[in-house]
């Protein structure tokens, strides 16, 4: 947003750092922080772009005679983008007001300006040296003083150096960092881009152990070589350098090693999903960029989505000799692989797919974390590849259903998906089975206090027929089927669940999973019952009560009892929890005890 309002030339408000990246990149910022402390923001007349306070309101009191734009969707942000552009160039006064999910306008707006000549992308661009150290009018770089502080830790290095960031914490099951295995064969595959005698190496990790592997692979020091902490070096750099709204310079040392790497005559990043190398300087030619093309190893999320290890098949056989199955559609029995849960209050289960990483660390940080009488699961399928290994041997908390995950309208893994979780609160005589999905917010105090007063037979939920402002849109898609709860959060007494079981073979045809359930509930004479407070946000629901303040937002009648809310992706879940219902929200509400 700081890129887009500089070659604007306009002025930007936007949220606290804080706000928008506690929680991300292993960062904690303290909210007396604010962008200017780290980034030059200026527009062509040399004055800030950011404003706060007092000067938004001095700005708006002199928009009278503005243009007002206004946008919520990708649509709507690349045509107001073209109105800023033009009014820009003619020298006319605008506000764009920008609402709506960064996510769901950045693409729009990103092939709109490269169509229009603006060089924004809406995304780091790695195939350059990051920000400018020393910008010009309209153009967004590092603070004066930050820049220092990066050119400060370049003297320190000596030499010439190339970089290797390996991203650990919030990226922990996305891409392989292994040092052995994953981290010396990229480095061999790179070899040939290596310019520099010293490599700086950046990582979040702090394990002893794993810094000796690292610092120990031959080809660091390979003809001549060497190897440095650049996480050491920036706070060398650092040494005499304070700033007392910085909590142990955290932030400062972070922006100072990212602007740092810029530097590197070639940059190897291993982060997120994609292990890259970006090749920096004039010396790159074109078979540089085509060795580094060759190396960036997506080969490992293509497996993770072809192959199941063969760790996960010997439990898959393990599961079927012991009977550890569920009978499938033509008679087919389904391994279910699960760890032994303990008898409690209610059974958590909740839909997710090998690639949603992300919501699953967020859940497991935010709303699972209230203490209570439950336990959890995450239900995946087939396959099941090496990065749902790893991070299963650190959660312990996966649950294999041994069927391929696929969702088409004719066919869908999604009701066997469900019906492991009846499965697995059965087995293990939970007294509720909650199931969910890994885009719902779940307030588990909310919704386990009033248990105790529903029927021995019970299936309850979010029913959909009387969805308020909607009159049951999706229960249309079924005419003739019975009423049934809306899969993002349903809960089904162990009663009901014993039943149910034993009606899933006349409705496999079923490929709704929460029509399938309805239809087991049916065949059950349970009625679905509905739960007050739980909310729907999706596009086609929004005019639901609930979400009209978006997913991250609960309309404030809600606040204080909201039970589950649906439709919540990780960034607007995070959301939710820091400002309403975390340990430290600025909303108070009640029930919130959180596991030591």
């Amino acid at each position: 947003m700081g890129l887009l309002a500089t070659q604007l030339c306009a002025r930007l408000v936007a949220p606290l750092p804080c706000h928008a990246l506690n929680g991300r990149h292993g960062l904690t910022v303290s909210c007396r922080l604010d962008w200017q402390d780290f980034f030059a923001l200026v527009d062509g007349r040399g004055e800030k772009v950011l404003l706060r306070g007092a000067d938004i309101l001095a700005a708006e009191e002199g928009a009278v005679n503005f243009t007002r734009l206004a946008s919520s969707t990708g649509q709507d942000a690349a045509a107001a983008l073209e109105a800023a552009l033009r009014m820009r160039d003619k020298g006319v006064a605008f506000v764009w007001r920008i609402s709506g999910i960064y996510y769901g306008w950045r693409d729009a707006v990103s092939i709109r300006a490269r169509e229009l000549g603006l060089p924004w992308t809406g995304r780091p661009d790695w195939r350059r040296r990051t920000l400018p150290l020393a910008p010009g009018p309209c153009e967004l770089g590092v603070a004066a003083h930050i820049a220092g502080l990066v050119q400060q830790a370049a003297g320190l290095a000596g030499e010439p150096f190339d970089a290797l960031h390996l991203r650990r914490s919030d990226a922990k099951f996305e891409c392989p960092t292994d040092p052995e295995r994953d981290v010396a064969t990229y480095l061999n595959c790179a070899d040939s881009l290596r310019r520099a005698p010293m490599l700086l190496v950046f990582t979040d990790e702090t394990e002893p152990e794993y810094l000796r592997r690292i610092y120990r692979l031959e080809m660091l020091t390979r003809a001549d070589r060497r190897a440095e902490s650049g996480e050491k070096l920036v706070q060398r750099a650092l040494a005499n350098y304070t700033n007392n709204r910085d909590r142990g310079l955290a932030a400062t040392i972070y922006l100072v090693g990212k602007e740092l790497q810029g530097l590197a005559k070639t940059r190897f990043e291993m982060s997120r999903s994609t292990c890259r190398t970006t090749v920096l300087g004039d010396w790159a030619d074109e078979a540089a960029h085509e060795t580094a093309a060759q190396c960036e190893k997506f080969k490992h999320t293509e497996d993770n989505l072809t192959i199941t290890t063969a760790l996960a098949e010997n439990r898959i056989k393990a599961a079927m000799a012991s009977g550890a199955t569920l009978n499938y559609t033509k008679g087919a029995n389904i391994a279910i692989v699960a760890p032994n849960f303990r008898k409690v209050r209610l059974f958590i289960g909740i839909l997710t797919a090998a690639s949603h990483v992300e919501a699953r660390e967020t859940i497991r940080s935010t709303w699972l974390t209230y203490a209570g009488e439950h336990v959890h699961c995450f239900v995946v399928g087939l396959p099941y590849g090496e990065l749902l290994e790893r991070e299963n041997a650190t959660t312990r908390d996966l649950v294999l259903v041994a069927l391929r995950d696929h969702y088409t309208p004719k066919s869908s893994a999604l009701p066997l998906k469900s019906t492991a979780i009846l499965w697995l609160a059965h087995r293990t005589s939970a007294d509720f089975a909650l199931k969910t999905d890994d885009d719902s917010f779940v307030h588990v105090p909310h919704l386990m206090a009033p248990l105790a007063s529903y029927p021995h037979l019970f299936y309850g939920g979010l029913n959909l027929v009387s969805l308020n402002g909607v009159n049951g849109v999706r229960h249309h898609l079924h005419p003739g089927e019975p009423q049934y709860n809306q899969g993002g959060g349903y809960v089904i007494s162990h009663a009901a669940i014993a039943c149910m079981l034993t009606k899933t073979a006349a409705n496999w045809h079923m490929q709704r999973e929460d029509v399938f359930v309805g239809l087991l509930a049916r065949d059950c004479s349970v009625a679905p019952t509905p739960i007050a407070h739980i909310t729907l946000c999706d596009r086609k629901f929004i005019r639901a009560a609930g979400c009209r303040g978006g997913a991250e937002h609960p309309d404030p009648a809600d606040v204080a009892n909201l039970t589950v809310r649906h439709k919540v992706p990780p960034d607007a879940l995070r959301s939710l929890w820091r400002h309403y219902y975390g340990p430290n929200a600025a909303a108070a509400v009640s029930n919130r005890s959180i596991k030591s």
